[in-house]
Order: C-alpha cells, then structure tokens, then sequence
C-alpha cells in the first residue's frame, strides 16, 4: 500500500483557508438573508454562508448547506442542485467524511448528466473526486479523475482550476513513488500560482514540495528556503491554522537531520496555535513529533503524554496511518524505557495496521507473476512453431507498417496544424472583441465627460450670464403692466429652470463624486438624488468597499446601477427597491431587488430596448456575470458579480 502523506491532512482546509477575516461579511449576509423572503436569492444565501463558515466553522458550513439543498427543492430550483451538492461534498471534504462526499458526487453527476437545463462545474466535481480517491487511498482512480479535470481546466483556461489540479496531481504522483513526476505538477502549479497571485495554492505547492525535497531527494537547502517561505507567508495572512501545520511540517524535517532543539521550537508554537483553532488533525502529528523530541531529551513521561494524546486523535478519526505511526513510535518509547515485550508487541501491531493491504498487495502480484510464467512457457512453443513463417511475412509487415507509419504522421501533422490554426483564430477573434467592446465603453466614457464639460463650463455661464442680464434690464424697466412684468418674471424663472436642468443632465453624465471620491459616494450621492424624487422608496447597504476599485471598473459598474434603476422606474411600477454592494476577497456583488410588476426572464431575448444588453456588455466587458431572476408579479432581482483579480 502507498504510504499517505500525514500533511496531506492540511489540504482540506485550503478553500477558505482565511475565513476568520471575514466575520463581517458573514454578520451582514445573516441580518440580509433573514430578511428575504423564499427566492433563488435566499438559497444563494444560505449557500454563501456556508462557504464562508467551511474550514473555521465547519458544523455551521454543514448546517447552512444542508439548509440551502432544503430550500432549493422548496422552489424547485433543480438547474442548481448540482452546486448546492457540490458545496456539501466540499464540507463532507473537511470533516473527513470522504465516502460520503464521494456517494454525494456519484448521486448529483448523474443528475446534471440527463438534465440539460442543470448548471455543473465538471472540472471542479472531477476535481472533487480527485481529493476524495486520493485521501481514501485509491490513488489510481484518484489520477483518472485528475487526468479529466486538467482537460476541462485547459478546455476553459480556467487558470485557477489549472493550479489546484496539478497540485492535486502532484500529491497522487507523490503517493505513488513518482518524486519527479509530483515535482513536475508542483512547479507547473507554482508557476501558474505566481503569474496569478494565488498565494494560498502556492503556500501549499511549497508545503508538499520541500517534503518531497527532503524525504527523497535530500535537498534541504532546497527545502528550508520553501519553508522559510511558506511560514513567513502565513504569518503576513494571519492563518493560524495553516501556520501550525507549515511549523510541524518544518520541524519533522530538522528532526530527521538531528535538529531536535529547534524542531522543539517551532513545535511548541504549532501546538498552542492548533490548540487554540481546535484543529485536531493537525494537533495529532504535532504530538507525535513533540513525542520524538521528548525522547531524545530523555523525558519519557513527557514522551507518553504526547503520545497518548495523538493516538487518541488518531483513534477518533479513524487515520490509519497516523494510528501505524504513533504506535510504531510508542514502540521506539517501550524500547527507550527497556520494555522489550511491549516494544516488540507495539512493533508488531503497527506492521498489522498496514498488514491486510500489504498482504493483497503482495497476493497480486504472485498471482501476476503465475500468470506470466504461464504465458511465457506457452509463448515459447508457439514462437518455435511459427518462426518460419513469421520470418517470411517480417518484410511484408514491414513495409505495410512503415506505409502506415508515414501516412498517421502525415495525418497527425495536418490535423496539428489544423488544431494550432482553429486555436490562434479564436484567440486573434477574442482578443478583437475585448479590443472593440473596452474601446467602447472607453469612447463612451470619454464622450460623457466632454459633453458634461461641456454642458457645465459652456452652456451653464452663458445661462447664469443670460439671467443677470435679463434681472438687470427687469430692474431698469418701469413696467406699464402687471402682465409686462409677468412676463418678464416668467422668463427668468424658466432660465433657472434651464439652468438647473443643465446641472441634472451634466451631473448625471459624469458624476464628480465618482471621479473625486469612488463608486461609494456616487452610489449614495445617487441614491439620495432618486430618494428625494419621492417616485420609489430606496434602502441601500454596502460592505466591504473601503478602499477604491480601478476608476474604470468604478464607472461600468455605476453606469449599470443607473440603467438598472432606470429601468425599474420607467417599467417596474415598484414602491421600494433595495440595493447591496458586497467585496469579497476575490470579487465584487451587486444586488438590486424591486417590488415591482416583474417580467418573464425567458422572453429576454426577444426585448427590443438596448438597456438590458448595455448592461450585459458593460458586465462581461469587466468578465463579470449578470443573472436576472424574476416572474411577473412577482418582482425582479438582478445580481452582477464581477472578479477583483
């Protein structure tokens, strides 16, 4: 049996690895989320808690994702069931329950294959299965399912996918004994990690290289340099718990180099941390190296206790190899203490613990080894029998083989070539779609601001001007009527009301509080605008915007507010509309829900009006995504999401 690695145990919480962060977010979906009534939008809810809970709360990430499936089949949202699963599996990931997120993909794959309308990930549900085979130790289907997602990775160039699956692919290779194939995996995964900035799958490329740098290459200067790395990195992100498995991780390497005092170091702080996180798995092997040391030093009681509290650990999740290696260390303790019969029984029952594995590694290959004895008495007499004839028919064979040789190379060339070409048109055609669409909005943008330049230094002096002249005629005037001096009266009111429309139509073209201080105090700016309008009732919360977005994201995200309000007030009828901005770590969401008439969202392609595909090509023009969710009568709720990195 291939030996798990103990730190793979680690990677079940590198999702959402910084969780503890975002207790704000958290706080403000939960007061959200109440208060919604039973939609598409409260299961997302539910789900985005969950998410958010997996890896520092993972009995509440269970409790949310079970109550977002509820919901989902409350309203019938199959289309989406496949990623409601998906996201239980990833908590079943975490809470060590492999079989089951496993029967959880089996069951939910099926469904999204023989239904068209359902929304599946394939790559993230192969990448799944990958993680699950692979900590279950069916490393050969834990490959297969790699193998397929690295295609459908490449397929989308979905470069974060790309990262998480070669290291993946790396921890299989490593599993099996293919030390430079793992680094191969390793270092396409870094290299990829680094263009991008995924400083958490980069940590963990680190982590699992220098464990192959030490353990089979014996490069620790290699290897030291990736440690000193990765725990610097987590402490500048402020992850305890991934720190406390990178300081046991660099510290069994200085105990196999006899470092043992500054193993000792780095072990008593990985264990307070863990401690303090409750990060069991990680408290098990910490405790074993604590253990090591302690003998060492001679201090076998402090030796035990450790010990005993790893063996415990190992015992209640069930780790195989973490109960082979704690009782093979309490083995090297019976020995330090001179219990030989204890020491040789604990030697015994760690060999056990592996025993049946081993003994059906060992049974297949004598039965393969039979079979190809066999074979090879009987390929003898049958290889005496038709020599004579296999040499006449060698020059025929291969002349027929080399014909058809040069005509598959031929063949493979063209459709290569072919392949390349089909390739470089559709990059060529995307990157002059992006071109068109960013010079645009860009032209657009420009444009605005020249006509709200305009219209403010040009038009408005020239109205101001037009009034002070027309109040100092009215009061050089003697009037000869009541009606003469309405009239002039009249006039000036109307220069003012042109006056402040001008103000209205150049404000709303370029705001100037977007361009001076950020999309927030736009959004508000706006929001209090349309408040004193009296035509709709508007709640705005915003979480998470403290700093500035790129002054280009800023305005195709406030153009999209406007025409989406501008569209629930010319056709909505609603009362009320409610709008969130949200940042997480790696995107921005922005919410609008209204009370109003709503529309049937399958009928969208048939709309006449430029306004909803202005803002579909504004959203993609940022790769963002744009769902409507609505029904007549029902109102409408429109949610964008657009990527920060």
């Amino acid at each position: 049996m291939k030996t798990k690695l103990p730190v793979f145990l680690v990677f079940f919480f590198t999702a959402l690895c910084c969780r503890a962060q975002y207790g704000n977010t958290i706080d403000s979906l939960l007061k959200v989320g109440e208060k919604m009534q039973l939609d598409s939008n409260k299961v997302r809810n539910r789900q985005r808690i969950s998410e958010l809970y997996r890896g520092t709360n993972n009995k509440k990430a269970e409790e949310f994702a079970l109550e977002a499936i509820q919901l989902g089949k409350k309203i019938k949202w199959s289309a989406h069931y496949p990623s409601l699963y998906l996201n239980l599996s990833r908590v079943q990931n975490v809470l060590g329950n492999h079989s089951s997120a496993i029967k959880i993909l089996d069951s939910t794959i099926k469904y999204a294959g023989n239904q068209s309308d359902c929304i599946c990930d394939p790559a993230e549900y192969q990448l799944q299965y990958l993680f699950n085979y692979s900590y279950s130790g069916q490393y050969d289907k834990a490959y297969q399912h790699g193998i397929k997602a690295l295609k459908l990775a490449e397929e989308t160039k979905n470069q974060n996918q790309i990262a998480r699956i070669n290291l993946r692919l790396g921890e299989v290779r490593q599993n099996l004994h293919d030390f430079e194939g793992a680094v191969k995996n390793y270092e396409t995964s870094m290299e990829v990690c680094r263009r991008n900035n995924f400083e958490a799958t980069l940590n963990l490329n680190r982590w699992m290289l220098a464990k192959v740098y030490i353990d089979h290459f014996k490069d620790h200067p290699k290897a030291y340099k990736l440690q000193k790395d990765l725990i610097l990195s987590y402490r500048e992100l402020k992850d305890s718990a991934q720190l406390s498995g990178a300081l046991n991780t660099t510290a069994n390497g200085l105990i196999k180099n006899s470092r043992f005092s500054e193993a000792k170091v780095l072990l008593l702080e990985a264990y307070q941390i863990a401690q303090k996180v409750n990060y069991k798995l990680f408290t098990q092997y910490i405790c074993f190296n604590l253990g090591k040391v302690a003998l060492t030093e001679g201090k076998f009681d402090e030796a035990k206790k450790y010990f005993n509290e790893g063996l415990k650990i190992a015992k209640e999740t069930d780790n195989k190899d973490a109960l082979a290696s704690v009782t093979n260390d309490f083995s090297n303790y019976y020995f330090a203490i001179h219990d030989f019969p204890k020491a040789f029984s604990a030697e015994f029952e760690a060999e056990s613990i592996k025993g049946d594995t081993r003994a059906k590694a060992v049974m297949n290959s004598m039965a393969d080894a039979e079979v190809k004895y066999q074979t090879e008495e009987k390929e003898k007499v049958i290889l005496e029998q038709e020599l004579q004839i296999a040499n006449q028919r060698n020059w025929i064979l291969g002349v027929i083989g080399a014909a058809l040789i040069t005509l598959l190379v031929i063949l493979l060339f063209y459709t290569n070539r072919q392949a390349r070409q089909k390739a470089q048109f559709a990059a060529e055609k995307l990157r002059l779609q992006t071109e068109k669409t960013s010079a645009i909005v860009e032209a657009e943008e420009t444009e605005r601001i020249r006509l709200a330049k305009e219209l403010h230094d040009g038009v408005g002096p020239m109205l101001s001007l037009a009034k002070i002249q027309l109040e100092t005629a009215m009061n050089q005037t003697q009037f000869n009527s009541i009606e003469q001096e309405s009239f002039f009266k009249n006039a000036n009111t109307m220069i003012d009301d042109a006056a402040n429309e001008i103000r209205t139509v150049s404000h709303d073209l370029m705001p100037n509080a977007l361009l001076m201080h950020g999309l927030v105090t736009a959004v508000r700016e706006f929001v209090n605008r349309l408040s004193l309008t009296g035509k709709v009732k508007v709640s705005l919360d915003i979480a998470n915007l403290d700093e500035r977005l790129p002054q280009l994201t800023e305005t195709v995200l406030y153009r999209v507010l406007q025409e989406l309000i501008g569209n629930i007030i010319k056709h909505s009828e609603a009362a009320s509309v409610q709008i969130q901005l949200v940042r997480h770590t790696n995107e921005l969401i922005m919410m609008i829900e209204d009370d109003g008439k709503g529309f049937d969202t399958s009928q969208m392609a048939n709309f006449k009006g430029i306004g909803l595909k202005n803002i579909i090509s504004r959203v993609d023009f940022l790769n963002g995504k744009v769902n409507f969710d609505s029904n007549p009568n029902r109102g409408t709720t429109v949610i964008v999401e657009v990527p920060l990195v």
